[in-house]
């Protein structure tokens, strides 16, 4: 609240709407009105530079496009951009995050076991973790010394003088590497490998037995994978000991063959040709080459696919294609419940999305013509247009990008509440603002010079700072003209 006053005091003069709050109403200098969409109050200063908004539990403000500072008092969450995606800091209760051109960060967290762990990071070059278990801190400086844990898709790794020595470990599975990725040596349970790449390597592994949360015993497939001139002659034979054996290989690029239970692939002069049956999902496919050429038929999947012509792919849930890409794209997505489908021009030239939920028939719908135009329209049949619309159309949905960006070339927007029956426009940030609702019909032009508003109990008009008394109460009927 302090904010905004200060920010008010920014402006040269004063002047004080026509409403009973006496909201200021100086267009672009100063204008504070009621929130369309939702409850709450917003301030405009300096047109699209200084902001601020109250809604419920939310607060924000925003000096664009430099700065923008978001609160959610309801779920303890906050959200600071500095030069967005430059600088940022998220947290959510207890967990935080604040980046730096994603190579300086740092984390928090707060987990079951009370250890909460701190990490710092230099990426790639320092990396560091605090915690109130000791056992669980760590120290990289790469590429010397570093020892870190569950990161790097490991659970473990540990190096000295990178790439001349590194040690990882991922479950009951260790690999030490020497002149990574030359050589390596691997032990687990049931399992022993070696590779000196890209000469030769293989790989063994038994079949071995885990008690699941049910207490039932579960088979664990082994594998058995070794290559030799690696990428041109490979094996893989995995699921061994289960019902799910998978056995792959290949001589590239003459022939690669896969034969499971439920599926066959055969590829030659890869990737030139391959055929496969999937018999689990229902369907055979023909790629001459894949992703280029694609034609299936099964009752799992149906495919025309001539790269860059034309496309049309289904199966039970997806639909997917194209004509003459990217000229014109489309995906759609099916469910039980929900419906969605996107069709694009150009990429993001043109977008039209549109989900409905199949028990109720709501229906929500966002449309954008990349850089004049957005359009949504949700669920309850609530609307918002901007034009002007710059990078919505690539990052739709992100509330960064409407904090710090979208005031500097939302030159006009128009706001409809469904459910309120409220709607607004705002034309060259409020240099014209025009509101209206089921008893309410109010406009600033100008600076706020010329005001004009219509309530059940008259008219009131102001001109030049020169205000003219509310007339006799109007009929129900011409307030919402």
């Amino acid at each position: 609240m302090a904010l905004r006053w200060l920010l008010l005091a920014l402006v040269l003069g004063w002047n004080h709407g026509l409403g009973a709050r006496g909201a200021v109403e100086a267009g672009f200098l100063a204008h504070e009105f009621e929130l369309t969409l939702e409850s709450g109050r917003r301030l405009e200063v300096a047109g699209p530079l200084f902001s601020t908004q109250e809604a419920d539990e939310r607060h924000e403000w925003a000096l664009s496009p430099i700065m923008s500072y978001y609160v959610d008092e309801g779920i303890d969450a906050r959200r600071f951009d500095f030069l967005y995606p430059v600088m940022t800091y998220r947290r959510v209760g207890e967990e935080y995050r604040w980046q730096f051109f994603q190579v300086f960060n740092t984390t928090g967290s707060q987990n079951q076991e009370e250890t909460n762990p701190k990490r710092f990071s230099i990426y790639p070059f320092y990396l560091q973790q605090r915690s109130t278990d000791t056992n669980l801190n760590y120290t990289s400086v790469f590429p010397i010394y570093g020892k870190v844990r569950n990161r790097l898709r490991r659970d473990e790794v540990e190096f000295v003088l990178f790439p001349a020595y590194l040690k990882s470990r991922k479950a009951d599975v260790e690999t030490w590497n020497y002149l990574f990725p030359l050589f390596h040596l691997r032990k687990g349970d049931h399992l022993k490998g070696w590779q000196l790449w890209p000469v030769w390597g293989q790989e063994r592994k038994g079949t071995t037995q885990r008690t699941n949360t049910l207490e039932e015993v579960q088979v664990v497939g082994g594998h058995d994978r070794w290559f030799a001139a690696w990428p041109l002659v490979l094996h893989q034979h995995s699921g061994i000991g289960t019902t799910q054996e998978v056995k792959f290989d290949a001589v590239l690029p003459l022939i690669s063959r896969q034969r499971s239970a439920g599926r066959d692939s055969t590829t030659i002069l890869w990737p030139l040709f391959t055929v496969t049956e999937d018999r689990a999902k229902g369907y055979r496919e023909w790629d001459m080459p894949w992703p280029f050429v694609v034609f299936a038929r099964g009752e799992g999947k149906q495919a025309n696919r001539i790269w860059p012509l034309f496309s049309r792919v289904e199966n039970t849930n997806l639909q997917s294609g194209f004509v003459l890409w990217p000229a014109y794209k489309f995906n759609g997505y099916r469910t039980v419940s929900v419906e969605r489908d996107r069709h694009r021009v150009g990429f993001f030239l043109f977008s039209r999305k549109n989900e409905r939920q199949l028990e109720s028939g709501a229906r929500r719908q966002r449309t954008d013509f990349w850089p004049l135009v957005s359009v949504g329209t949700d669920f309850d049949g609530s609307r918002r247009v901007q034009f002007l619309s710059v990078l919505e159309p690539i990052w739709p949905d992100n509330p960064s990008i409407r904090r710090n960006y979208s005031p500097l070339w939302s030159v006009w927007r128009y706001e409809k509440n469904a459910k309120t029956g409220r709607a607004s426009h705002s034309l060259l940030w409020n240099l014209f603002r025009w509101e209206r609702g089921p008893e309410l019909k109010k406009g600033s032009f100008l600076f706020g010079l010329f005001q004009r508003e219509t309530t059940p109990e008259g008219k009131r008009w102001r001109f030049f700072h020169i205000s003219k008394g509310r007339k006799e109460a109007l009929p129900a009927d011409e307030t919402k003209r």
